[in-house]
């Protein structure tokens, strides 16, 4: 995965140190490297050569600042004018080259001018001063350990971890935030001293030790009540901005296409005379329902050819492990299913186009209708806990009473962030799902993987676009209601096809979208009674569309003995985190139809290999 890495150090550069990093997070031979070190500084670009491919770092015209950037920014052509009619002279005329002047003309402010996904590095290289700053909404994480005036800094973990003179010492209460909610909350990590650079950050550090502010928050977007018309008209112009301004590349994309609604938004605003050589991709597996027919037929309709690729038990296992290792951990093994495609060049673009996140924020999904009733704050945390949190009675087998609460209390005190900045308790819950399970779970169970080997830009976090989606009035993006009429306005067509969540038309009556959704949910819960009480000999055909790991983990023989021999191995049943006990009992109960544990079994298994492969073996 592509990354920056970088160590600022008061008694010297550490070149050493900065080959190690570079080397943990070069996952292809292919991948180049830019590095420099000047003083006390040490960093390196590691990346693909697809985005910004020129060598970093790139100085300004007198060269006491210089810039490195994993990422890009969308749409500055005015911007970049405006620049050159005030004397700024453009060499290379790529992305860093456009930030670094930025910065020159307007200090630190620079970066709220910004649109795009990004990690920036700026070097003042008479002042010995670093500069680090990031998107809106982290879409590119940084991770950062600070000690002594020592700043180390990566794109992943694993490359802090090299430092040899770095203390691993776990956080066992993030270990429990895990098992809880298959994340760990906030900008914390398994380790006690490395964190993640929120969103929306600056990180200074110089003489005057290391400094951290935020530039932008969610309380920024006030609400604005006009009427629905409006908002559909408006919104359907932005987003098309927003994929106009990501299609503008000579590089081949590809669409990643669902049977949901996000993905054939993004298809359904491309113009026409646009669509040539982009195509789109569809993961398909054994006891799918429509989502393979959906994708296709959308695709007919938009004239883009739609590809698909099978995922088996044996081809996930075969990049399970691997998948762990380039999320650093940081969510459970079997939501990492991308990487086994791109892995296996099923997928081959330059750049991915996703829709990460427009059903949860525009089709208001991270909003329940029990948000707008409610005025206690306590009943409030209570509720967005007991929704995201992992059924009690599964946790009480490996999380006691005192840790447990001490967990709540840390869920408290992150919501209470976006409850303090929010109009109303609706908004709290979205902003805070946004930066959690948004930010941490969507990035690695989808971008991760993918940025292996492409890179990919997200319509639906465009600023000018998000900024007005936020704005919006709540109880608008309650249950998809402005989003069927934005698809409709934005392609009809496409709005006739059905939605694999409800399996009816997309453009159905809202009532019968929600009888949709509670008949394929109650045939849902049905076949997961049959299943449980026939022990898997009679399985409804009613499909599902997303893979049964549960089920590869009863009935293949393959995945089986994996999982077994992990769960059941003395390190696991010994280990300091779990009861050993209970983790055979949770096993048993699960492969004899007793319950359905696959999700807690997964997280375990997750910490477990990521603790032998960071803990045991790395640094």
């Amino acid at each position: 995965m592509a990354g920056i890495v970088g160590i600022f150090n008061k008694d010297g550069s550490e070149e050493c140190l900065l080959h190690r990093m570079c080397n943990s997070i070069k996952h292809e031979d292919w991948y180049l490297v830019d590095r420099y070190v000047d003083g006390e500084l040490s960093i390196a670009r590691v990346h693909l050569g697809i985005i910004n491919p020129e060598h970093q770092p790139i100085f300004n015209e007198n060269e006491n600042l210089c810039v490195f950037m994993e990422g890009e920014v969308f749409d500055y052509l005015t911007e970049k004018q405006n620049l050159e009619s005030k004397g700024h002279i453009f060499k290379i005329n790529n992305d860093p080259e456009f930030c670094l002047h930025m910065f020159e003309e307007y200090g630190r402010d620079f970066v709220e001018k910004l649109n795009g996904s990004f990690i920036i590095a700026i070097w003042d290289v008479k002042n010995q001063k670093l500069l680090i700053t990031n998107d809106r909404y982290g879409l590119r994480p940084l991770y950062y350990a600070y000690n002594n005036n020592k700043l180390i800094f990566a794109s992943e973990i694993k490359a802090i971890i090299r430092d040899k003179d770095f203390k691993k010492e776990i956080d066992g209460k993030t270990v429990a935030e895990f098992l809880t909610f298959g994340y760990i909350l906030g900008n914390k990590t398994f380790l006690k001293n490395i964190q993640l650079l929120p969103s929306a950050s600056m990180l200074e550090i110089g003489d005057d030790g290391l400094k951290h502010k935020h530039y932008w928050n969610f309380s920024v977007p006030e609400i604005e009540r006009h009427p629905k018309k409006y908002c559909v008209n408006k919104s359907v112009y932005l987003f098309k901005q927003s994929v106009r301004r990501m299609l503008k590349t000579e590089r081949p994309i590809v669409v990643t296409l669902s049977g949901g609604l996000d993905s054939r938004s993004i298809i359904g605003a491309i113009d026409d005379k646009d669509t040539d050589g982009i195509e789109t991709f569809t993961f398909t597996f054994d006891g799918i329902d429509i989502t393979p027919k959906i994708a296709k037929k959308v695709a007919d309709i938009c004239n883009i050819q739609n590809n698909q690729g099978e995922l088996t038990p044996k081809l996930f296992l075969e990049f399970a492990v691997k998948g762990i290792a380039l999320v650093d951990g940081q969510i459970p093994m079997h939501h990492i299913h991308m990487l086994s495609f791109i892995d296996k060049n099923m997928v081959e673009p330059d750049i991915i186009l996703v829709g990460l996140l427009m059903d949860a924020i525009f089709g208001g999904s991270y909003l329940k209708g029990k948000y707008f009733k409610i005025n206690n704050k306590k009943k409030f945390n209570k509720l967005i806990y007991d929704e995201m949190a992992l059924q009690y009675n599964i946790l009480t087998d490996l999380i006691d009473e005192s840790t447990r609460i001490e967990v709540f209390k840390s869920f408290e005190d992150e919501i209470e962030k976006y409850i303090q900045n929010s109009d109303s308790f609706a908004s709290a819950a979205l902003y805070f799902k946004i930066q959690n399970r948004g930010r941490k779970f969507i990035y690695y169970s989808n971008l991760a993987p993918l940025r292996l080997k492409t890179e990919d830009r997200n319509p639906p976090y465009d600023y000018d676009f998000m900024d007005f989606v936020l704005s919006i009035p709540r109880e608008f993006l309650y249950n998809h209601r402005i989003y069927i009429e934005f698809l409709k306005r934005l392609n009809p067509a496409i709005a006739k096809v059905q939605n694999n969540h409800t399996n009816i038309r997309a453009d159905a009556p809202e009532f019968m979208r929600t009888i949709g959704a509670k008949y394929k949910n109650g045939c849902m819960l049905l076949r997961k009674v049959f299943k449980r009480y026939t022990k898997g000999r009679l399985i409804l055909p009613f499909g599902t569309d997303y893979p049964d790991y549960g089920e590869w983990l009863r009935k293949d023989p393959m995945f089986t003995n994996f999982v077994s021999d992990i769960l059941l191995d003395g390190k696991t049943l010994n280990s300091p985190y779990f009861n050993g006990e209970k983790i055979k009992k949770l096993l048993k109960d699960h492969l004899e139809y007793k319950a359905d544990n696959e999700e807690i079994l997964f997280r375990i298994l997750t910490f477990e290999l990521w603790y032998r492969m960071f803990i045991e073996r790395v640094g």
